[in-house]
């Protein structure tokens, strides 16, 4: 988990250092000193391990845990840039020093709730070879999956920060922050469904758990994501004042994609706890590149409008390919069918 959380966070160094020596961060990260990025850079080894170190937690359905552990990291950064920036006055130097000391914070109480349980300071337990290995060729696998994650979720507001000025990226990030809500039921449900999955030796009974909670959380959902829509134009005013009311229009456009990439989240669990993997890989770096086309295509042309669009499309399309690859429709029109009759618990 550490050596790979040290991968991880290299490659991301390395691609950050590299866009910025290219003028390649757009307007607003090419007009940022390197010495601004390099603190924030410096802290992300701690940052990986402290996100591989939680994962530990919940792959152990150790969920009270990994929820405090949640809130805290919730928590730690507004804190830290309401008394450095609004008491202290620091402005964006406050920012920085925020982000660097969340990250330490963050990490630091992470390792102690993992080491209180796992040991994992004691590096007198005998090295095993085959499991290692085993580690790597499955978390190798993943990782492909989680880079393509946080390009899709990123490229948008790159590309948009290329393009337009800083106060487009403004507003546009106001549909990351709304839109992403929807994903904070099944982000937290997932895990418990893909531990349910992996205790189930055959394929059929995983297939119909799936199925179940797809179905409850698909519905649930879009009936969600209907109400934000709706009530868009009031949610940004009420939040964000009536300057930000611009970006209503593209969140409502970003929601449809954030409410169908649900159904995304579900299934992918299928696929991990059935020891696929590479599958979720596969997903994810198509809806990364159907993303970054759509991107390019749309944002120079339509701006916001243009990114909400491109981010919308590479969600739908991770999720039809999701179902592409789970190929039994019919128990999952089953799980809908159950759904309606008995609920979540058929």
């Amino acid at each position: 988990m550490v050596i790979i959380a040290l991968l991880r966070s290299s490659v991301i160094i390395i691609a950050v250092l590299l866009l910025k020596y290219f003028n390649l961060l757009g307007k607003t990260g090419n007009e940022l000193s390197v010495w601004y990025i390099l603190p924030i850079l410096c802290t992300m080894p701690l940052n990986m391990m402290k996100e591989s170190f939680h994962r530990i937690l919940l792959a152990d359905s150790q969920y009270k845990k990994g929820n405090k552990l949640s809130i805290i990291y919730s928590t730690v950064t507004p804190l830290t840039v309401f008394f450095l920036v609004v008491i202290f006055k620091m402005g964006f130097v406050g920012v920085i020093i925020s982000i660097v000391a969340s990250n330490i914070i963050n990490f630091i109480v992470t390792f102690i709730f993992v080491n209180s349980l796992y040991g994992v300071s004691d590096f007198s337990k005998p090295y095993n070879k085959i499991f290692i290995k085993d580690v790597f060729h499955y978390g190798i696998r993943g990782w492909i999956g989680d880079i393509a994650v946080t390009t899709n979720n990123r490229v948008d507001q790159l590309i948009l920060g290329y393009f337009l000025p800083s106060a487009s990226l403004g507003l546009y990030s106001i549909c990351g922050s709304i839109g992403q809500i929807l994903w904070i039921l099944p982000g937290s449900i997932r895990h418990i469904l893909f531990n349910k999955n992996a205790g189930l030796e055959k394929e059929v009974d995983r297939k119909t758990l799936t199925s179940r909670y797809h179905a409850f959380f698909m519905v649930t959902g879009i009936v969600i994501t209907i109400g934000f829509i709706v009530m868009a134009k009031f949610i940004v005013g009420f939040l964000y004042g009536k300057d930000f009311l611009p970006a209503t229009v593209p969140l409502q456009i970003y929601l449809i994609g954030t409410g169908v990439y649900i159904g995304t989240m579900i299934l992918t669990k299928y696929f991990g706890a059935a020891k696929q993997i590479i599958i979720n890989s596969y997903i994810q770096l198509f809806s990364a590149a159907i993303g970054l086309i759509t991107a390019f295509l749309l944002i120079g042309k339509y701006g916001i409008i243009g990114a909400a669009l491109s981010s919308s499309l590479s969600y739908i399309a991770s999720y039809f390919l999701a179902l592409y690859f789970f190929k039994d429709f019919k128990m999952l029109i089953n799980g809908f069918v159950l759904f309606f009759k008995k609920g979540i618990a058929a």
